[in-house]
């Protein structure tokens, strides 16, 4: 019996996949709100939670590049879904909650990031290929999702950029880029991980004011003195040392939503608690 031919699976698959479009495009909306709504759950927050099916185009084009012999489970991207975090230690956070949350193929997920070399810069995102666990998919609204394998792609914003121009740019256009050119390249994605270097010092700098007004109020407490976010979490947990605070909230995996300070400090300023005096005041019962 003569072996199956690659273009014969191909144009078979193919076949399938073009009448499969629509129960795709359908498993590929509900992926995303399940995606969406479990971040939501824990907290985490993402600039964009979107999920797709991959086009029949892409398809026929990745079956040329890589004539698989199984498709059907080799060609685990059918489904994906990319997740946009602000910060690049945000990527970690999401990877470890929806390794808790999926079913992981670990031969198959990667860690991009991890596979550039000291000097080297480039593409950089987090995948996970996985499905949904049996009696997640059993519900209704999953239903579509039963024995589908998805991808995963988590990335920060910065590394988003360098992504879609790596892709738009150098991956498309399929040249065989002179070596002055490469090194161009380079230098704009290192520019670009110089700068999520930055914000991520920026944001634990932000971190620490709350720590500097704590030392500041067992000082000295200036009762007339402005009231702001660091100085209000700051006065909150000397006041309430057995709460539930914003920082330890995070620390402990019980994350307020994303924001809450900024929420709460507007609310107090609009109700006029906008001094130190004041809000220790309203903390004492108002004596």
């Amino acid at each position: 019996m003569a072996p199956i031919r690659s273009d014969q699976i191909a144009e078979e698959f193919l076949e399938w996949y073009a009448a499969s479009q629509a129960d795709n495009e359908a498993a590929a909306a509900a992926l995303e709100r399940h995606i969406a709504q479990v971040l939501a759950d824990e907290n985490l927050r993402a600039l964009v939670v979107s999920a797709r099916a991959k086009t029949l185009d892409s398809v026929r084009g990745k079956l040329l590049r890589k004539p698989y012999a199984r498709p059907r489970s080799h060609l685990t991207d059918r489904l994906g879904v990319r997740i946009i975090v602000y910060h690049a230690r945000e990527v970690d956070e999401v990877a470890s909650l929806l390794r808790k949350k999926l079913r992981v193929k670990e031969a198959d997920s990667s860690d991009k990031r991890l596979a550039l070399g000291l000097r080297e810069f480039g593409y950089r995102s987090y995948h996970l290929v996985a499905s949904l666990s049996d009696s997640v998919a059993a519900s209704p609204i999953l239903w579509s999702l039963r024995n589908q394998i998805f991808e995963v792609q988590i990335r920060s914003i910065l590394e988003h950029v360098w992504a879609e121009i790596e892709h738009d740019v150098v991956y498309k256009s399929g040249a065989d880029w002179p070596p002055d050119i490469r090194r161009r390249f380079a230098s704009i994605a290192g520019v670009l991980e110089l700068l999520e270097h930055e914000f991520d010092q920026l944001a634990a700098a932000a971190a620490r004011l709350v720590d500097e007004a704590s030392t500041s109020l067992r000082q000295h407490v200036d009762m007339a003195r402005s009231l702001d976010v660091p100085f209000m979490c700051a006065l909150l947990e000397i006041e309430q040392p057995n709460g539930l605070s914003f920082r330890r909230a995070r620390a402990t995996g019980m994350a307020f939503p994303p924001n809450i300070e900024q929420r709460l400090h507007l609310a107090l300023r609009r109700s006029g608690i906008d001094t130190i005096g004041v809000q220790l005041s309203q903390l004492s019962g108002g004596s």
